[in-house]
């Protein structure tokens, strides 16, 4: 309480409750944001720097400039609550999808038309609309024959007009294909910058929209790029933001949402294929085949899949262990999760193997966030492994962090997955570990073998009604379900 107190005096300006209730009124009312209690930090330290440049003295009055009609000022506020993350051809997966089965299937339903419309709701500062782009050019060898535009809005206009300008940082581009890098950049300041090439630009129409506002498209749009967006609304708002992009889109036409986003309790007017792949419905949609493990990780091989005397555990949901040189960790996982941490350095590590309870917290049931009482488990499954690893001498600034799971296998709880994935990657992101492999999210369970002397983490996909793993995930949801979240928790 002390600490609390003289962080309070130290402050340059003073955020008072009744403050902070009319910025999160603000927020929800002008951009839809359900702005958490937890936040609060984060919003003094975005919106004090505003108070700064326009020299005022307290919140209140900057608030009151706002609400006053100040058009300017607001869109500085939208710009400093909006978050800014992104990268190219980030969750990479959707992009293969695109290249590999949307665009074919577009070609064909289209070719009468030869029209393709994409939107990137929510583009940041311009990766995933050039990303689609690049793809596009990529896998379409008569492109110049058809229509294919993509709109890219977002709220935030400084970001918008660094998409314009199209030019960013090497280290923005440093976990790209080099090939990539070289086809469809130039080079600036010896290497320091690159410039997105005008056969890119020449795809993309930048412009500013705040989802609250009326829409100025009519549609149709074959694919909308919304992801990691309406996670930040609250469940009214998702549901009338689903609800419009559907009334842009044809039965077959597709939506894509981050890993961690779901529809469930939000729309019916979508089918999923796999996490963050919707189909608006239309003829029978058939799932994607199993894909092949994505990167960190490689398909089991039947020598390594024999080498039973070499697996020292098979972990079900719950457990953990740690193992060393020549020994190896199984598990089989349906829509829980699994975090391989090691320390290469001394060539130890281990596996876990959890879920999130339903957080019914609130009252609701629904999902609530890394600071959620039901998130309690996740922590707890993550700090048993990482201390065990720590006590054998490993240093936590050297742990490297292989994710696999969350799978969209328990029907009855379809978002369970999707909520397992958000909580582990923000996890390992929280404490800094280095993610060296992903291989999350599909409809299909995964058998995994996991070597920590050498970090191999091998995968096969097996059929999505197993019904062993689904009994194993059912009873060990409902019992974690039944465990009181105040107190001591036991997983085990």
């Amino acid at each position: 309480m002390a600490e609390a107190a003289d962080s309070a005096l130290l402050r340059e300006y003073e955020l008072s409750d009744q403050d902070f209730q009319r910025i999160r009124r603000m927020v929800r009312e002008r951009l839809g944001i359900a702005l958490a209690e937890s936040k609060r930090e984060l919003v003094y330290g975005r919106l004090s720097r505003r108070l700064r440049a326009l020299k005022l003295r307290n919140f209140g009055g900057y608030l009151q400039r706002i609400e006053s009609g100040d058009a300017e000022e607001l869109q500085h506020f939208c710009n400093a609550i909006t978050t800014h993350l992104t990268s190219f051809f980030r969750e990479n997966h959707h992009f293969e999808f695109l290249a590999r089965q949307l665009l074919p299937a577009l070609e064909r339903g289209n070719a009468r038309t030869r029209r393709i419309r994409f939107w990137s709701a929510g583009c940041s500062s311009g990766e995933e609309p050039y990303s689609i782009a690049m793809v596009l050019l990529e896998s379409m060898r008569r492109l110049h024959d058809w229509d294919v535009r993509i709109l890219a809005t977002d709220i935030d206009t400084s970001g918008l007009s660094h998409a314009r300008c199209g030019i960013y940082s090497a280290e923005r581009l440093r976990n790209m294909d080099p090939n990539r890098v070289q086809r469809w950049f130039e080079p600036l300041q010896q290497g320091q910058h690159f410039r997105i090439r005008d056969e890119l630009k020449q795809l993309i129409s930048f412009k500013t929209l705040n989802l609250m506002d009326d829409w100025p498209m009519k549609g149709p749009i074959d694919v909308i790029f919304c992801r990691n967006v309406v996670i930040y609304f609250d469940r009214e708002t998702q549901r009338q933001v689903v609800g419009r992009m559907a009334g842009l889109q044809r039965p077959d036409d597709h939506l894509i949402l981050g890993h961690a986003e779901s529809l469930l309790q939000v729309s019916r007017q979508y089918d999923s294929l796999q996490v963050g792949l919707m189909n608006a419905p239309g003829r029978p949609v058939s799932p994607p085949e199993p894909g092949p493990p994505r990167d960190g990780f490689q398909h089991i091989q039947r020598r390594f899949d024999a080498r039973v005397d070499a697996v020292v555990a098979r972990l079900h949901p719950g457990d953990y262990y740690v193992a060393g040189e020549g020994e190896l960790i199984g598990t089989v996982l349906g829509s829980c999760v699994s975090a391989c941490i090691r320390d290469g350095r001394l060539r130890i590590g281990g596996m876990n193997h959890f879920m999130l309870p339903v957080d019914r917290s609130d009252g609701s049931g629904a999902w609530g966030g890394t600071a959620s009482a039901a998130t309690r488990f996740g922590n707890v499954a993550m700090e048993r492994l990482i201390n065990e690893i720590l006590k054998l001498g490993g240093r936590r600034a050297d742990l490297e962090v292989k994710l696999v799971g969350g799978g969209k296998v328990l029907d009855s709880l379809s978002d369970v997955g999707a909520r397992n994935i958000r909580f582990v990657k923000e996890y390992v992101k929280a404490e800094g570990f280095r993610v060296v492999g992903e291989d999350l999210g599909d409809l299909y369970p995964r058998k995994v073998l996991y070597d920590p002397a050498t970090g191999s983490a091998q995968v096969k996909r097996l059929a999505r009604s197993d019904r062993h793993v689904v009994a194993d995930e059912t009873r060990y949801m409902r019992d974690i379900a039944g465990t009181p979240v105040g107190g001591d928790i036991e997983l085990f």
